[in-house]
C-alpha cells in the first residue's frame, strides 16, 4: 500500500482507467448468432500481455508529475523502459501475426494459386 500512497493523483487516475479497461475486457460480449464460446483464457492472456506496458505507463505518468523527489527510478530510466516495452510488444505482435499466417496455411501474397480450384 506504500506504493499506492507514493503515486500522484494522475498515476492513481491511470490505474483506475486500466482497471476499467480490464473489466471491459472480461465482460462476455458476443454477437447473438455467434457460435464461438466465450474464451476467458484468451482474454486473461491479453490482459497479462498488457500488464507490463500498463505498469510502466503509470510510473512514467507519476515520474512526469513528481520526478524523483519522492523516490523511485529516475525519469530517464523510466523513459528507456517505456520505449523498450513499446519496441518489444510491437515486435511480439508482428511475430505472432506472422506465426498465425504461417500456421493457418494462408499465403496472402501468393494470389495466383489461392484462387485456382480444380
Amino acid at each position: 500500500m506504500k506504493l499506492i500512497k507514493n503515486l500522484s493523483r494522475q498515476g492513481k487516475l491511470a490505474i483506475i482507467g486500466y482497471v476499467l479497461l480490464i473489466i471491459a475486457l472480461l465482460i462476455p460480449v458476443q454477437k447473438k448468432d455467434s457460435k464461438e464460446p466465450y474464451n476467458l483464457n484468451a482474454r486473461v492472456m491479453s490482459i497479462l500481455g498488457m500488464l507490463l506496458p500498463m505498469v510502466i505507463s503509470v510510473y512514467t505518468i507519476n515520474c512526469m508529475v513528481v520526478g524523483v523527489s519522492k523516490g523511485g527510478l529516475p525519469c530517464t530510466v523510466l523513459a528507456w523502459l517505456n520505449s523498450l516495452s513499446v519496441l518489444v510488444w510491437s515486435g511480439l505482435i508482428l511475430l505472432f501475426t506472422v506465426l498465425l499466417l504461417v500456421n493457418n496455411g494462408s499465403n496472402k501474397a501468393d494470389l495466383k494459386t489461392s484462387g485456382n480450384k480444380v
